[in-house]
């Protein structure tokens, strides 16, 4: 926190990413495309009252995107998802792959995303305070 006259100021940090093909290497036999995945929000904190009560559950998401090599894969796969004691966390979306928190029963918790595909299965977990 930064501090100016009776003014508080908060930041906050987000990343971007990019995946981009690369040059093509000398000849020999093509490996198999690495499977990679990301969420857009891996950790979310809530603002609550003196007493714990959590105030708003809006954008308390998480979409998880898989990549076969360059190839965005996301559409391929399908999603599971496991919370910790006292989450509440439902998955939508066309791809049934955007996490929604819509209740918290302790200070902190967590949910595990998982894709599947016929032979790949990926797991990220999103954290909660």
């Amino acid at each position: 926190m930064l501090f100016s006259s009776s003014l508080l100021f908060w930041t906050d940090t987000i990343k971007i990413f990019k995946v981009e093909g690369g040059a093509d290497g000398a000849a020999g036999a093509d490996g198999v495309d690495a499977v990679t995945a990301f969420l857009t929000n891996e950790a979310h904190t809530f603002a609550a009252q003196s007493d714990g009560t959590i105030v708003s559950f809006t954008d308390a998401s998480s979409s998880m995107i898989v990549f076969e090599g360059v190839t965005d894969s996301t559409a391929n796969y399908n999603y599971s998802r496991t919370g910790s004691a006292g989450v509440t966390a439902t998955l939508s979306g066309p791809n049934g792959n955007v996490l929604a928190i819509s209740a918290l029963g302790h200070d902190s918790g967590s949910v595990v995303i998982t894709a599947v595909s016929a032979s790949t299965q990926l797991a990220k977990t999103m954290s909660l305070v």
